[in-house]
């Protein structure tokens, strides 16, 4: 797998994209024994080397024929096979909206007020941090992963790979380098004034993370101090019910989370879902 790694430098995508490529490459090695080079795959190599493990998502399906599109797009443009995998990723993007669908109507969306009183009670300083930033801020997990400063001279355009939590009299500036959709989105800053942030954030001692930047175990141990244990997609499922209406909240999400509405209410909304 390590001759592929010259193939994802050459890809304008993030450190954390490029993990999840590599998680798959692992993946797709545990499916079988491969013998030839991945680029050697025919159509049919890799629907069969799909249907050896039938309890993979359909969501995982659709990273296998990604990484394959990149793998062969990067070898040879004009393999037989690309137009086919192509041609697979409609049928396999409906599957998952249904399941999508099928999962919203057993989910419970109506958490919206429960979950800000929650965080308003809590007591311990970085998880009332971690859940105001995922809840009101709309971010995912991996921006938590951000250094706080206490030094408002700090220089912070020094490393653009790094997240910051500036610290100021009157405000903390949540400044985001390093996340999903950077690429599209450029750089973001938010300007926190709550309060019991601002009185919380001083616990934390300057410069160092506010979480241990371990990409592999930061997932379980957000959801170990969120309320009741929800993750961060279900957090945003009962924001985006909550103002689903609400066009200049919907445009703030969409802002603080660097996605377009369309995608926000299409992945995040089971009345659109339904349309």
């Amino acid at each position: 797998m390590e001759e592929l790694l010259p193939v994802f430098e050459k890809l304008n995508i993030t450190e954390s994209t490029k993990k999840s490529h590599l998680y798959t490459l692992k993946k797709i090695q545990s499916l079988a024994h491969i013998t030839c080079p991945l680029q050697d795959f025919t159509f049919d190599n890799i629907m069969w080397l799909m249907d050896q493990d039938k309890t993979l998502s359909e969501s995982y399906k659709r990273k296998i024929i990604c990484l394959f599109v990149i793998i062969k797009n990067h070898y040879d443009p004009n393999d037989p096979a690309l137009p086919l995998l192509r041609n697979t990723m409609p049928e396999v993007n409906n599957k998952i909206l249904d399941k999508r669908v099928e999962d919203f109507k057993k989910e419970d969306t109506s958490q919206y007020d429960a979950i800000a009183d929650w965080i308003d009670k809590l007591t311990d300083p970085i998880t009332y941090i971690m859940n105001y930033i995922i809840f009101y801020l709309n971010t995912r997990n991996l921006d938590l992963i951000a250094k706080v400063i206490h030094d408002v001279d700090y220089d912070t355009t020094q490393d653009d790979s790094i997240n910051y939590l500036v610290v100021y009299t009157d405000h903390v500036k949540f400044i985001r380098n390093v996340y999903k959709t950077k690429g599209s989105y450029g750089q973001k800053i938010n300007h926190i004034t709550d309060n019991k942030f601002l009185n919380f954030i001083t616990k934390i001692p300057n410069d160092t993370f506010l979480l241990n930047n371990n990409t592999d175990t930061i997932r379980k141990m957000i959801k170990r101090r969120t309320y009741n244990g929800l993750n961060e997609t279900e957090y945003l499922h009962n924001v985006i019910q909550k103002f689903k209406s609400d066009a200049n909240k919907l445009f703030e999400i969409e802002e603080n989370r660097g996605s377009n509405i369309r995608n926000l209410l299409s992945n995040y909304n089971s009345d659109f879902l339904n349309l």
